[in-house]
């Protein structure tokens, strides 16, 4: 009955055919709606035409069976068991899909497990199909059930239903000899007993060099193995059908793939043989293949631009390091009022670089999904008051006048992602101060929603600039995006601002929007749901201030890096400190300097000639001896990707900071490592 799916149409299934098949049998519409049934059916549920198939029968297997048209259709070469509702009866056998007709047939025999069954519907021999075995005659007879009548009955329809039967058989053979696909069946031990015409003809071989091989060397040698053992696998858990993919070995050196439906052919608990239906998949498979190759050219690309990204944040960080590294040197010195405007110059040119640098590789991980989010405590008005300091100079330049609003009602300390938080109003206020020629920019925060365990914060960042024309609001968090061609000119800026805003709010499942009048301002409004604990406090922030910058007048330094104007500014910064610091250009000559003197701490950036940073530093956690192993180490790189802080701690460095690096932070993090050393 597998076959029997290549039919196209309900009159390749007379009705009496189907009656000799299966009285029992019935079909549906795709609306699941049974539309005809057998009369066998028809004596135990009368009212089954019109009603919904879901509502009658309930599948025993398979058991996941959804009651759907188009889920039912992928079961169509398996064994079906249903139960009739509401009666005793359950089905057994297979269904077709008529494609033409959009109709599924359920051909099935019933189990009828009890004698008096026979009698309380009404059921005769002649109801039954003539293959069927689940009225037991004896049974019957010796039950007198079966009146004499009824024999008669079946003695002169024997005749007939045989005839039928051939009919139907020749109709069988007919759909096996013409259908597309290979169909071949085999002897228990998987010898192959019977080919398809159109088998003979795909395979390219003869049918005397096709009967009598054992059904695996139809399948490429590679595969055999693993095709016996799914067979194996397959009988040993009792299933009767089963589906794989293997490619066939066609006439000399040619392959093919196949999906193959195996059937186990089972008589009395007894493995008769297989039937196995196989149609040539190649084309898929091939498309299969090109995505793969698509998959993998995209992951290249991917690979290809991160590695771009990292190198053109090495090659603008290290220059800017000495730029902005410099410039704070000169500004501490006592200049003129003209050089001191100068130096300022150079340094906000030098943080409006970083800006733009940053936002194209925060960029590149939201796009590249290699954002994670920390969860930790934090205090709000410490994130929003630094924001503010942050921006302070920018706006006082601007005549900007920055104002901030917490309402009472607002928690103090949450759990969340405090650096998040913190990029998020940067980019808006600082957006909002770059578009605002003179005026205000106000941040309110206030209470959305609040629960025992978490609140809801809505935040409003307003200012009175310049403002956004209506028709580009729908396309203004867009990447690269700005209002006009004309503001990218005069207001400079990547075009990503906005767009690393949004996508971090919604990572952190919230929401913005935004609302503006054209020469009047803007208000981006978003919200964000974060964690209360009342049981955390927040650390103190360790600052450099804390310290005296005399703390490591006794300490000796050993940086490797290789570019020169970088030794420039860290022998300024560590003469200014007092203390001595020694290069090495390469992280051979750094582990040929710790040979030869003693370091207290080692500053290593990641990428330099003949053995990088990583290298290095591998090399002194596992090859050096004695105390010189455990230096400290501290990576200061240009390298600015995503993991690349997490990278460094793993294989043994203490702690890391990015180029261009604050002098505050450096001294920060060089006692903390100095004194966990001691500790």
């Amino acid at each position: 009955m597998v076959i029997m799916e290549q039919q196209q149409d309900s009159e390749y299934l007379p009705k009496n055919i189907l009656e000799i098949i299966s009285p029992f049998h019935f079909s549906v519409d795709r609306d699941l709606k049974i539309k005809s049934a057998g009369k066998g059916i028809l004596k135990i549920l009368p009212g089954i035409i019109g009603a919904d198939f879901e509502k009658l029968f309930k599948f025993k297997r398979p058991f996941s069976t959804q009651y759907e048209f188009d889920s039912i259709i992928k079961y169509t070469q398996q064994i079906f068991i249903m139960d009739a509702l509401g009666s005793e009866l359950t089905l057994r056998g297979q269904i077709i899909h008529l494609d033409k007709a959009d109709e599924l047939i359920f051909i099935g025999s019933p189990w009828v497990t009890k004698v008096n069954d026979l009698e309380k519907y009404g059921l005769q021999i002649t109801d039954f199909a003539l293959n069927d075995t689940t009225p037991d005659l004896l049974h019957v007879f010796q039950a007198q059930e079966i009146a004499i009548k009824e024999i008669k009955q079946l003695v002169q329809n024997l005749d007939r239903q045989k005839e039928e039967l051939n009919q139907s058989r020749q109709l069988y053979k007919q759909l096996v000899e013409e259908a597309g696909d290979i169909i071949f069946r085999t002897d228990p031990k998987g010898l192959i007993s019977y080919m398809n015409p159109i088998g003979i003809h795909i395979l390219e071989r003869s049918e005397e060099e096709l009967l009598g091989k054992h059904y695996t060397e139809l399948i490429g040698k590679d595969y055999r193995d693993l095709s016996m053992s799914l067979f194996n696998d397959q009988l040993q858990k009792g299933e009767l059908t089963s589906y794989q993919e293997f490619p066939y070995q066609v006439g000399f050196g040619k392959s093919i793939w196949f999906g193959q439906n195996i059937n186990l052919l089972i008589e009395n608990d007894n493995l008769k043989g297989v039937q196995v239906v196989a149609r040539n998949i190649t084309e898929r498979k091939k498309f299969e293949a090109e995505l793969l190759k698509a998959k993998e050219l995209a992951e290249a690309s991917e690979m290809a631009k991160e590695k771009f990204l990292a190198n053109m944040s090495h090659e603008i960080r290290t220059p800017m390091n000495a730029i902005y590294g410099l410039a704070n040197i000169l500004k501490d010195k006592d200049l003129s009022e003209e050089d001191l405007e100068s130096v300022l110059a150079i340094n906000h040119s030098a943080d409006n670089l970083i800006r733009i640098i940053n936002d194209i590789l925060d960029f590149s991980k939201i796009e590249s999904g290699n954002v994670q989010l920390e969860q930790a405590c934090f205090n709000l008005k410490d994130v929003i008051s630094g924001v503010q300091q942050t921006l302070n100079l920018e706006a006082v330049e601007k005549q900007v006048i920055l104002n901030t609003i917490i309402e009472p009602q607002v928690p103090e300390v949450f759990i969340g992602d405090e650096g998040r938080l913190r990029q998020i109003l940067l980019n808006l206020i600082n957006n909002a101060i770059k578009f605002t020629e003179e005026g205000r920019v106000d941040t309110r925060v206030s209470v959305k929603q609040q629960t025992p365990s978490s609140c809801t914060l809505l935040f409003k960042v307003q200012d009175t600039g310049i403002g956004i024309p209506e028709k580009k609001l729908k396309s203004i968090f867009r990447s690269f995006t700005q209002a006009s061609d004309e503001t990218s000119r005069k207001y400079g800026g990547t075009g990503l601002g906005l767009t690393i805003a949004k996508e971090l709010i919604e990572l952190q499942s919230g929401a913005i929007d935004v609302h503006s009048v054209e020469g009047e301002g803007s208000t981006f409004t978003f919200s964000i749901k974060f964690a209360l604990d009342t049981n955390l406090q927040t650390a103190a922030p360790e600052v450099a201030e804390q310290y005296t910058f005399r703390e490591l007048t006794a300490y000796r330094f050993l940086m490797a890096e290789d570019n020169p104007m970088n030794q420039l500014l860290a022998r300024k910064v560590f003469a200014k400190w007092d203390c001595s610091i020694d290069f090495a250009n390469n992280g051979k000559l750094a582990i040929a300097k710790l040979s030869e003197q003693e370091y207290d701490l080692v500053l290593m950036d990641l990428q330099m000639p003949e053995m990088d940073g990583y290298q290095a530093t591998k090399y002194i956690r596992k090859e050096l001896t004695g105390a010189v192993s455990d230096i400290p180490i501290i990576a200061i790189t240009a390298h600015a990707l995503s993991g690349e802080s997490e990278k460094c701690i793993s294989i043994g460095m203490n702690d890391y900071i990015s180029k261009p690096f604050d002098q505050q932070e450096l001294y920060g993090k060089i006692i903390k490592s100095l004194k966990t050393r001691v500790s």
